[in-house]
């Protein structure tokens, strides 16, 4: 939220009427991508309404009280950028903001407010983000990786592999939380159908003794009538899961603080497998570019797809 301003019955009538057609707008199209070819997570359907539901609140803080949220026009525009600059927003978060008022100014059909918008006042390095690694995240490679592995396992067994699956098999947290490894378990790939982004299904191979080894203890700790169930505790909702993974990887030194997060297990994944299709290291791992051939495109694809991602482009966030 870029506001802490609350909304409530004493708040401006104005305000809350705009705030009112603004989720009637939402409701239309918030479920699409921004080129409304594919349905887009829960988590960015909500990212995208708080942004947007604070810039009205900013602007009607700043005196420009709107009724309705089609009438925005380029003054306001001008207003809320010229106020986000002088916030010293980190350059993502900028980025990300001025991409979902871009976003809304297509639903609203004026695009050309952002189109013809004067960027002079914007730093350069506000307006584009470029999606690009700029340091390797894995950290399986240190010398703690061990170590720190065979402390959550003794602590928690499930959360211990969940971590290993999200290492072997570049799946995410969710991804990891709800999956069900009898069932996805299909020989040769490994299904991935729940938790994932979108609910993309996704096929990833098995092509390690490693993998098979981290899926056949996953499996293990199922007993043979719960071979439908996935790796959360029959006690615990997914979020109450969540929480006791964060709790338990933090408290073994996985957190942000430390310089080592869960997600790098998917990063490291990432660089193994570009490696193996490719023949080359991923830039952020080797500290120079790949040689551009058609080969590194498909492996890029290859890579980009067995993590659940469609663009080739994705694979430079974890590679560089």
């Amino acid at each position: 939220m870029i506001s802490r301003f609350k909304i409530t019955d004493k708040a401006n009538g104005k305000v809350i009427r705009c705030l009112h057609l603004l989720k009637l707008i939402f409701k239309t199209h918030n479920h699409l991508s921004a080129d409304g070819r594919k349905t887009i997570s829960d988590t960015t359907q909500k990212n995208r309404w708080n942004i947007m539901q604070s810039i009205f609140v900013e602007l009607a803080e700043m005196g420009y009280v709107i009724s309705k949220p089609q009438n925005l026009k380029m003054k306001h525009i001008e207003a809320i950028t010229q106020r986000w600059v002088k916030s010293y927003l980190a350059p993502k978060t900028f980025a990300n903001y001025f991409s979902v008022l871009n976003v809304y100014c297509r639903w609203i059909k004026k695009p050309e407010l952002m189109t013809q918008l004067d960027k002079s006042h914007i730093p350069a390095d506000k307006l584009y983000c470029p999606m690009k690694a700029t340091s390797d995240k894995d950290w399986s490679k240190t010398d703690d990786f061990l170590n720190i592995m065979v402390k959550v396992i003794a602590k928690d067994i499930i959360v211990g592999t969940q971590l290993l699956l999200m290492h072997e098999f570049g799946l995410r947290m969710s991804e990891a939380l709800c999956l069900r490894p009898w069932v996805a378990d299909c020989k040769m790939v490994l299904q991935v159908n729940w938790g994932t982004k979108n609910g993309r299904v996704r096929s990833i191979p098995i092509e390690t003794k490693h993998q098979k080894h981290v899926l056949n203890f996953a499996k293990s700790l199922l007993p043979s009538s719960c071979k439908s169930y996935s790796l959360i505790p029959r006690d615990k909702t997914l979020k109450q899961a969540k929480n006791r993974f964060y709790y338990i990887v933090r408290k073994h030194g996985v957190s942000i603080k430390n310089g080592r997060v869960s997600h790098g297990l998917r990063h490291g994944y990432v660089h193994r497998k570009l490696e193996k299709e490719s023949g080359q290291q991923a830039p952020i791992v080797s500290g120079k570019p790949c040689i551009q051939t058609p080969e590194l495109k498909v492996a890029r694809l290859k890579t980009s797809a067995s993590v659940g991602h469609s663009r080739e482009s994705i694979i430079g966030a974890y590679g560089g």
